[in-house]
């Protein structure tokens, strides 16, 4: 059955699931309050870069609208999906002032009885205190549920279309409210969707329990990646064992690296952090995840200090090429990327000749260019005439993001442009000892 969906926030995780409902057949009404940003989706352009976006954005545009009016959004809709950002505040907290705001403007102008699946990642408690704030304004009934997203940034549209598990968080007396999202998401599921249907508070936890979770396989295998150094041990062999033992699992989170970001993972931990201090349960766990994710930063910067000392070449001298700006491959998403705060961090200890390349994002969107001393190579010919161009007359090349563009670096022509082949893999995309056996001075996260 096609359903009238309206959808509140064209950000990542609304405008994904809007694109996908919509390719199902149901008609889909999408509303933010940037009139810029809605003017660009009617012109069937997107804001954001993932692969496939804006081919299923022009493709369903039939089933598809974007407005700026809560009155066009609500008028016809079955449900409606609250899918608005959940900034960290100041104080380490979710800033619900998004989510708040949307319940208001929902009961408003509702026109009759709705389903709202709140999609949004928020605090346990949320859902129930949207519902209250709903009701407060409107006669009619409102089922409050909560629908979390999964979405690896990336390759959304597939992890929507193939979903893992669909939680679905639901109080007694809302079964309606979960009939129909089921019905939904049979809909738009390629494969057969495991439904995990639960209380409303126990689905808000289990976002931030996820989440917090894939973020702690992370430092824990960052954490190992010093002492491997110490004991001449390769991480990535290491990692390779663990996977194959059935209880961890081959697609565990243990590729050691420059460490995580991106919009979910740093700002779910600090939130799940401030929860259990707020609720007198502290998780000095969760608090090491995040430390140790600042330090593998940190252990990158030393290791530029290392390539440079066997150069002679002060960082206030040295020219160095950044590959990777996005804090993962295949978007366009700088929020808490690790390369950015490695670039930042050179910068404070006085790199002055930096110089960027990116196969998506442009480094001056998100950064400031700290007074010259950055250059974006984005002129002229293909990514790899852009990485040589970035590589030449530099002493160290950084690979900071695996897009799959810096997988296959030809490390002659760059050993042959460089002032002083030095190379320093932050995401241990390369064999050590092959890249030495090309002239280049190799430093890694612990892999030989």
């Amino acid at each position: 059955m096609a359903y009238h969906i309206a959808i509140i926030g064209t950000g990542y995780i609304g405008l994904v699931a809007g694109v996908c409902l919509a390719d199902s057949g149901n008609q889909v009404t999408c509303v933010d309050i940037d009139e810029a940003k809605i003017t660009m989706l009617r012109e069937g352009r997107s804001p954001i870069y993932d692969p496939g976006l804006t081919d299923l954005l022009v493709k369903n545009k039939r089933h598809l609208h974007f407005t700026t009016s809560y009155n066009e959004a609500l008028k016809d809709a079955d449900v409606v999906f609250i899918a608005v950002g959940t900034p960290l505040a100041k104080n380490g907290e979710a800033d619900l002032q998004y989510v708040e705001a949307a319940a208001k403007s929902i009961g408003a102008h509702m026109l009759k009885d709705l389903v709202v699946v709140n999609r949004s990642t928020v605090p346990v408690g949320t859902g129930h205190k949207v519902e209250k704030m709903i009701q407060k304004v409107t006669s009619y009934k409102v089922s409050v549920i909560s629908c979390p997203e999964f979405l690896r940034e990336g390759c959304a549209i597939n992890d929507f279309m193939h979903p893992d598990r669909v939680v679905i968080g639901a109080d007694d007396g809302h079964e309606y409210a979960v009939s129909m999202l089921k019905d939904i998401y049979k809909g738009v599921s390629k494969n057969d969707a495991k439904f995990v249907v639960t209380d409303l508070r126990s689905a808000e936890m289990i976002k931030y329990a996820s989440n917090s979770f894939l973020a702690c396989q992370i430092s824990y295998i960052n954490d190992l990646v010093r002492l491997c150094e110490a004991v001449d041990v390769d991480v990535t062999e290491v990692a390779r064992g663990m996977k194959l033992d059935k209880r961890i699992g081959e697609y565990a989170f243990l590729n050691a690296g420059l460490g995580y970001g991106g919009s979910c993972f740093p700002k779910d931990v600090q939130a799940l952090t401030a929860l259990g201090r707020n609720a007198g349960r502290p998780l000095p766990l969760l608090e090491t995840v995040e430390k140790v994710n600042d330090e593998m930063v940190e252990l990158a910067v030393a290791k530029v200090q290392k390539l440079l000392k066997i150069t002679e070449i002060a960082l206030s001298e040295a020219r160095i090429a950044v590959l990777g700006l996005s804090f993962k491959p295949n978007t366009d998403d700088t929020r808490a990327s690790q390369s950015v705060k490695l670039i930042e961090a050179l910068i404070k200890e006085g790199c002055a000749n930096l110089r960027v390349v990116d196969p998506i994002v442009h480094f001056s969107k998100e950064v400031e260019r700290a007074h010259g001393k950055i250059k974006e190579i984005n002129g002229g010919g293909d990514i790899l005439d852009r990485i040589l161009s970035a590589a030449k007359d530099a002493d160290i090349l950084i690979l900071a993001t695996e897009w799959n563009d810096f997988r296959n670096l030809d490390f002659e022509k760059l050993r042959d442009v460089m002032r002083h082949p030095c190379f320093l893999d932050t995401r241990n995309v390369y064999s050590k000892k092959e890249v030495e056996q090309l002239g280049f001075t190799v430093e890694n996260m612990g892999r030989k």
